[in-house]
């Protein structure tokens, strides 16, 4: 996204793609949605980096073209820094800024820390990743002991309820499987006697159900219904839990265990001293005391169950953690006597200036002994889930909302498997490298080792900017650099004339609430050597909870897009990544930006990762993600502002504010545009690969964009209420608007492969635009919009005969049924005789097609075959259609003697 905004228009295609390391990428044909596939490079296109040649090059084109051979980019909402990073590497200085503490810190991680400290910063994480994790297992060890000679990766456990009615303490199991694949199907059984309940690993039969379903329980024993309100007043007050069996690491694979008697006096001796070191823990602040958010969403939220972050841990879990912290604590301290020992000598400024330098360093090295902590607890708390089919532990995040799960995992953080210590190590490492060489090889902010951060002109600062935030920056003179604020977007003061930013929306993920669960356990160990908040901000995060309502949400969304105008230069340009739901998300956003004084000059759908069958999937209303172009509409072209580096719009008019009803009527809208230009741009897109909403949305942005009168003050979203009651107020209405880009697509597309097709019937004509269009499954909004251009509605289309409506959840989506998928077809609608033409032709052969022609003579008919033999993909509609139309003068023959 950044590079292609910095670049000029008539930039080589070839060269740009070789630039992003895809010049090895080619068309190889379509998927079953009609989307052009590509042959995946050799590496992603992430892992390409740069030449020095390749940077000065773009410097070059950036200075002639821009004015500035370090363009200016600011990211406020900029997360984990993806587009930071990527805007470093192509040699432009940035300007960062997110909202939340956590986000500020992986940056500093990924970017700052790589650029500062280089091999150096490798070489001790390395050895001090090694020495924790080695007296972590000295301690420790003896609550890890093997099962029957083979190391345990991990542990099964169960929430245990006892049953009000027969007392039987009851393990509360949602499925019995341990192991669920093809070739390898293991469970659990279990017998009861007396008040004992005796476990067997089985890999034949049927295992039985699980008793616990939707909140409520069923009692092993007396088949008691346990409500969900007793069950959660007693794991809230007793925290009761069961070791059910053990995943221990063979030669051939994973093998299923019973816990043995060393296991379970392991878990004994762990909640006993558990107790004993409770307060403790408390009292040196080694595991966090917070409360857990509430309203964090999921099926199951386990704010109600464990009120406290701390209790996300079993007793084991809680000694390991809190050993881990209280090791990252002392090597603080004792790197932070060493380095005032070692200055002690040295003049007042000198010593404050070296104390600085190495209080810097030790912060950046613990900062990523907190993520190995964060990312261990996301693989090794009571909140993960064991995948059964994969055999490996789901982690925390990957779920809905921090669910409280009935059956959960523990990880042993000391083998050699998924999630544990020695993995997450590596990881980090692996990541750190990856860093270190993607910007320094490529965009050369630094040069490649750097000991000492005053060498060299390197400036680092932090403090606490509003409340409890962080600033940091690094910037080498003659080189790039970066500014990072902990700042909310209100808060932000920084001004650009590139904007390119991934904008939150909705209940997309409750990032504040979400990053808690890592920040606050990170915190305790960074603790020691930085001032941070005690969690994250939640007030202005852009996500909708229990504390911030629909309308607040809608508040804090149209303030943040105003203040993105106001940051934008008045020649700069605004590029906004974004993840729509449905056209209500992308109504609202097109909405406020217009309302906000923007005006879209671009819209491009990109898939971010497969392209997907919404009907196997969740008949989402767009299969891709958002790329929305927009500058400041309400601009004087005659200003001059270029300083910061930025191309000069095409804006050549100014606003008439007192002529908006004359200027945004779509009709007025739409004649402005070239009608063969608009052909034009609708081919471009289809030849893309662009199908459905995707090919609608940005035909409706071109459409936009051909308009420079469009003002920043159009009310768009209460002039769309307005236009239900008042439909000729002639105002821009984003609906009317999809509308009528559906509508030109929708004749393009026909008139493209079929003939005449003014001749058929609405139902056909949709179904033969959803099968040219690849669109076999879609969502009800999105065959809303086509219906609308046809003046048809669901119910209608209902009754033709050939779709078939699909629930899914909340969503609702339909099926397009091809000819072999329909039972009893009547002849109501053209498409109707087609579709028994093919199912004779199937059955019999082209001399039963012939026989009924002559008895239901329609030229039509054969013209809808032609078509559907002209789908862009291979199934049996279009192979069959294929055969008969090669037979196409038998055919018609046989239609014109019937006329006769």
């Amino acid at each position: 996204m950044v590079l292609a905004a910095l670049l000029p228009e008539d930039f080589p295609l070839n060269e740009f793609q070789s630039l992003m390391g895809l010049e090895e990428s080619k068309v190889t044909g379509s998927d079953e949605n009609s989307t052009q596939k590509l042959e995946k490079p050799q590496k992603r296109a992430y892992n390409h980096n740069l030449t020095k040649e390749e940077v000065q090059r773009l410097k070059s084109i950036y200075q002639e073209d821009l004015g500035v051979d370090r363009p200016l980019i600011l990211d406020p909402f900029s997360g984990a820094g993806s587009i930071p990073f990527e805007s470093l590497k192509i040699g432009c200085d940035v300007l960062s800024g997110d909202y939340s503490p956590l986000a500020c810190l992986i940056q500093q991680a990924t970017i700052e820390y790589p650029a500062r400290y280089s091999k150096k910063l490798w070489l001790d994480l390395d050895e001090t990743f090694k020495n924790i994790i080695k007296e972590a297992f000295d301690s420790l060890k003896e609550f890890y002991p093997q099962n029957n000679g083979q190391d345990v990766a991990t542990y099964l456990h169960a929430w245990v309820v006892r049953c009000p009615e027969c007392g039987f303490q009851n393990p509360l199991v949602s499925q019995w499987w341990l192991a669920k694949r093809r070739k390898k199907r293991i469970y659990l059984d279990y017998t009861i006697h007396k008040d004992q309940i005796k476990f067997t690993i089985n890999n034949e039969g049927t295992p039985p159900q699980g008793n616990i379903s939707g909140g409520e329980a069923q009692c092993l024993k007396c088949n008691e219904t346990l409500s969900g309100n007793y069950i959660l007043r007693e794991i809230m007050q007793n925290e009761d839990e069961m070791l059910l069996a053990t995943v221990t690491l063979g030669e051939n694979g994973k093998k299923y265990s019973l816990p043995t008697s060393e296991d379970l006096k392991a878990m004994e001796k762990a909640r006993e001293i558990s107790k004993d070191i409770d307060d403790y823990i408390h009292i040196q602040d080694l595991l966090p005391l917070d409360e857990i958010p509430d309203d964090i969403r999921g099926k199951n939220n386990v704010k109600p169950y464990l009120k406290y972050w701390h209790k996300l841990l079993n007793p084991r879990q809680k000694i390991l953690f809190s050993n881990l912290i209280e090791s990252i604590k002392e090597y603080s301290d004792s790197e932070k006597s060493d380095y005032q020992n070692n200055n002690s000598r040295k003049s007042n400024s000198t010593y404050r200036a070296s104390v600085t330098e190495e209080a810097d360093y030790t912060r950046a090295v613990i900062t990523y002994l907190a993520f190995m902590v964060g990312k261990h607890i996301n693989r090794n708390c009571r909140s993960t889930r064991y995948n059964r089919k994969l055999e490996n532990i789901t982690g925390t995040v990957s779920q809905p909302g921090i669910p409280l799960l009935w059956d959960h995992t523990e990880t042993n953080p000391f083998v050699t498997s998924s999630g544990s210590l020695t993995v997450i190590k590596d990881e980090i490492l692996k990541g750190l490298e990856y860093s270190e060489n993607s910007i320094l090889k490529s965009s050369n902010i630094l040069k490649s080792s750097i000991p000492n951060p005053s060498v060299n002109g390197l400036k680092s600062s932090m403090h606490n900017p509003g409340k409890g935030g962080l600033e940091t920056s690094i910037h080498n003179p003659g080189t790039s650099g970066l500014k990072i604020r902990n700042e909310s977007i209100l808060q932000s003061s920084f001004k650009s004339p590139l904007i390119v930013t991934h904008i939150p929306y909705r209940d997309d993920v409750q990032y504040a609430e979400m990053s808690d669960f890592f920040y606050v356990f990170e915190k305790s160990a960074l603790g020691c050597c930085s001032d941070l908040p005690s969690e994250s901000p939640k007030t202005e995060d852009l996500s909708i909870s229990g504390i911030r309502s629909t309308e607040y949400f809608n508040y804090l969304f149209q303030e943040s897009l105003q203040k993105l105008h106001s940051l934008l230069t008045d020649e700069g340009l605004l590029v906004l990544y974004f993840q729509p739901e449905n056209f209500k998300s992308w109504k609202h956003l097109l909405g406020v930006l217009l309302e906000s004084g923007f005006k879209i000059t671009a819209l491009w759908p990109i898939h971010t990762q497969e392209p997907r069958n919404p009907i196997l999937a969740d008949f989402a209303s767009f299969k891709s993600s958002l790329i929305v172009v927009a500058r400041k509409s309400n601009v004087n072209p005659e200003r001059k502002d270029n300083t910061y580096g930025v191309r000069k719009s095409n804006n050549n008019s100014t606003v008439n504010h007192n002529n908006k009803c004359e200027i945004f009527s779509i009709e007025n809208l739409v004649k402005k545009v070239d009608p063969e230009s608009l052909e034009s741009r609708i081919k471009e897109f289809w030849d893309y690969g662009l199908r459905g909403t995707d090919l609608t949305i940005s035909l409706a942005g071109y459409i936009l964009s051909q308009d420079d009168d469009i003002s920043g003050e159009i009310p768009s979203i209460k002039r769309a209420r307005d236009k239900e009651t008042n439909p000729n107020n002639g105002n821009l209405n984003l609906v009317d608007l999809l509308t009528v880009s559906q509508q030109k697509i929708m004749h393009w597309v026909l008139n493209q492969f079929t003939t005449e097709y003014e001749d058929m019937d609405t139902p056909t004509r949709f179904y033969l635009f959803c099968r040219l269009s690849g669109l076999d499954g879609m969502s009800v909004d999105t065959a809303n919009l086509i219906l609308k251009t046809l003046d048809m509605n669901l119910e209608t289309i209902k009754r033709a005969g050939f779709i078939k409506m699909i629930k899914k959840g909340r969503k609702k989506g339909l099926k397009i049924l091809q000819f072999h998928e329909r039972l009893d077809i009547n002849i109501e609608y053209q498409i109707d005789a087609a579709h028994i033409a093919l199912n004779l032709y199937e059955m019999v052969g082209i001399s039963k097609v012939q026989s009924f022609l002559k008895k239901n003579p329609d030229k039509n008919y054969v013209n809808i075959i032609s078509t559907l033999s002209k789908i862009g993909f291979k199934d049996l509609e279009q192979e069959l259609s294929e055969g008969i139309i090669n037979s196409r003068d038998i055919v018609e023959k046989s239609i014109r003697d019937s006329l006769i």
